[in-house]
């Protein structure tokens, strides 16, 4: 996640994950396992293939 604000309260709240699903359609190698690593346990990966 990429967060841009001048407010501290505000970043600090939009930095936290709070997903419990991911929809990843980029395809950069590497990038599913990053991801599963930063989410919490029992979290869903879906994966859309073009």
């Amino acid at each position: 996640m990429v967060t841009s604000c001048f407010s501290a309260r505000r970043r600090a709240v939009a930095e936290k994950p709070v997903a419990d699903v991911v929809f990843e359609c980029v395809g950069v190698p590497g990038l599913i396992p990053q991801i599963m690593r930063a989410m919490p346990p029992r979290s869903r990966v879906t994966v859309a293939l073009a």
